[in-house]
């Protein structure tokens, strides 16, 4: 049976279809509040200096570290969503911790930023973690029943509120101390709109008579979401550390809620998690830890790297966060923990095999596309995104250098999404002892990377030292290189049953038809970057991007036309086999001509343009 029709078929297809309706949904809302805040970040780029960058880039691992740790051990823990009314008791105690565990990490960490930042602005970057850490009971909840829509858009809110905020701030600010003010001031009104959108929304979302999506909270009704033993809370955690030892007692553990408030095999989920987020933490922002308490790239340089890497991720941020969330909350919800595929329902292995690769698919094909296009268009977009302060010097070198990363990035977030949500404990503790050897390589290729760029990198091959934040880039490289490579071959045992690596890796390239048009894509548009290199008038620049949109649509074309997981995905989506019926879907091949054909039309008038203005 095709994988098409098996999907249609299969008795999960409604967990599948309601996924895949909800990532999409992620995406769209997500891609139209990151198009402002986008707007407003290329607005205050010009009025900040490359040290005010570094401040806050600094400020910022401040505020992700304490949110992190304080609630990523909980959403991984909890994906699967409650069946009787003491179980979901029990779950809203635990998901109150994450408050209490970002108190002990503000507490912790504040003096340590304090001894080289402002404390004022560290105090206000962590009280702002701190807000925020009061909405994740509530995010938790809607993520487990899928009514993500509300998280979403109170994200896009409060992002909306803290860009335009601090745009006008440093507009009208005269020196870099305001500015690093202004930066913590918004963060914390960030938290604040969060807070005020999250819960406002809350009582309308948990009523009787709730529409639509909102249906699915109806078991909410008449659990009060703040915790009655919300002072207690440490204390039961403390004591349920202690007496919760072997993952044998785990496993055989009653819960008595009249005593204790926390599911002793819950508890343990969230601190082997907890040990698994903190090595990941480092992996993924270690090079922010070294930056901060080293002196081995300046505050101009830190600032260089953490803008480029904001932009550089904006794919990450816009398409693939979505896209592995949907991805874990499915894969949580179909497969069960710690099981093998023989112990599983047999249909729920296939079709998790078929979103997997479908999922890797489309993620993989976005990241090809990034490292494709951000060769020759480097620099106009660093000089769009922040005008000459990020697109003269090594801007574009490393912006280029980073979309490597990007495509690691991809390949690793649905297939650890995959592992993740399948692991058992003991899997995750081991899991947990891989990657400090990971970190241990991460470490050690950032300090050599970046003390072999800034000695022999201007002798050898003539970039300036300002390149050496580019060591931290590769050693990002290596470190998600490795943990990618670890959760693909586990995906690919798990859903195939064998080590087929070349099968795993036909997942990640696009199919032939696809490379050719790529592979042609490139060339066409780095002899664009070449021709026009050093020509500034307006209609030059115009040529090339014009040729570069050329070149995008003929790439988007082909994957349309050529990649079938993409098809299987895509039939799975209501509203597109709406549109296939309407009359745009008839006349699909039509519409798709007619774009082509403009797009050329407009790089023919480009072309023109710039012939008739040289002539003057």
């Amino acid at each position: 049976m095709k994988p098409a029709e098996f999907a249609a078929s299969s008795p999960t297809s409604n967990l599948f279809s309601s996924a895949l309706q909800h990532t999409v949904f992620n995406a769209a809302l997500n891609a139209l509040f990151r198009l402002s805040t986008f707007i407003l970040n290329a607005w205050v780029l010009r009025h900040v200096t490359k040290s005010v960058l570094g401040q806050a880039a600094q400020l910022t691992l401040l505020y992700s570290t304490v949110t992190f740790f304080a609630r990523e051990p909980f959403r991984k823990a909890c994906v699967s969503a409650p069946s009787t009314q003491s179980q979901l008791r029990s779950l809203i105690d635990l998901l109150w911790l994450a408050p209490w565990f970002g108190l002990a990490w503000s507490v912790v960490l504040i003096p340590l930023w304090s001894l080289s930042l402002p404390t004022m602005e560290v105090c206000l970057y962590a009280g702002s973690a701190m807000v925020e850490l009061l909405t994740e009971p509530l995010q938790i909840l809607l993520q487990i029943h899928l009514v993500m829509g509300r998280r979403v858009a109170a994200e896009g809110w409060a992002q909306l509120a803290r860009c335009v905020f601090v745009g006008v701030g440093v507009t009208l600010s005269h020196s870099p101390d305001w500015s690093i003010r202004v930066y913590s001031v918004g963060q914390l009104i960030y938290g604040c709109v969060l807070l005020a959108v999250m819960w406002a929304g809350a009582r309308r979302m948990i009523r009787p008579g709730a529409e639509g999506g909102e249906r699915r909270l109806a078991g909410l009704l008449g659990v009060p979401l703040v915790s009655p033993n919300l002072l207690r809370l440490p204390w039961h955690f403390a004591r349920s550390a202690l007496t919760v030892g072997s993952a044998s007692s785990i496993e055989t553990a009653s819960l008595d809620s009249n005593s204790e408030p926390l599911d002793p095999a819950q508890t343990a989920l969230v601190r082997s998690f907890l040990g698994q987020c903190a090595v990941k933490q480092l992996l993924t922002e270690g090079e922010k830890y070294v930056l901060t308490f080293t002196n081995l790239l300046s505050l101009a340089e830190q600032g260089l790297l953490d803008s480029v890497s904001n932009l550089g991720s904006l794919a990450a941020r816009l398409l693939f966060q979505p896209v592995e969330e949907g991805a874990y909350h499915f894969f949580g919800k179909s497969l069960r923990r710690g099981q093998s595929p023989e112990q599983q329902d047999p249909d729920r292995v296939t079709l998790a095999g078929i979103y997997l690769r479908g999922a890797l698919r489309l993620v993989s094909l976005i990241g090809w596309s990034v490292a494709l296009f951000s060769v020759p268009y480097s620099t106009q977009l660093l000089h769009l995104y922040s005008g000459a302060t990020l697109s003269e010097g090594e801007g574009p070198n490393l912006l280029r250098l980073f979309s490597c990363y990007v495509l690691l990035l991809a390949w690793n977030g649905v297939s650890e999404a995959f592992m993740f949500a399948t692991m058992s404990r003991v899997e995750v503790d081991s899991h947990n002892r891989r990657l400090v050897g990971y970190s241990v390589a991460f470490l050690a290729t950032a300090v050599a990377a970046t003390t072999a760029i800034r000695r022999i990198g201007p002798a050898l091959f003539g970039v300036g030292e300002e390149l050496a934040c580019a060591g931290f880039v590769l050693a990002n490289c290596v470190n998600i290189g490795l943990r990618a490579a670890s959760s693909l071959v586990f995906a690919g045992r798990y859903v195939r049953g064998k080590d087929d690596v070349d099968g795993v890796v036909r997942w990640l390239l696009p199919c032939r038809q696809v490379r050719l048009v790529m592979i042609g894509a490139f060339v066409v548009t780095c002899y664009s970057n070449l021709a026009f290199t050093g020509d500034h008038r307006p209609s030059s620049q115009l040529c090339h991007l014009t040729m570069g949109a050329n070149a995008f649509l003929l790439v988007v074309t082909a994957c349309l036309a050529f990649e079938s997981d993409l098809s299987t995905l895509a039939s799975q989506l209501p509203a597109i086999n709406r549109l296939k019926s309407s009359v745009i879907g008839r006349h699909a091949n039509r519409l798709l001509l007619a774009v082509h054909s403009l797009a050329a039309v407009g790089l023919l008038l480009c072309l023109l343009l710039r012939s008739f203005s040289s002539k003057f």
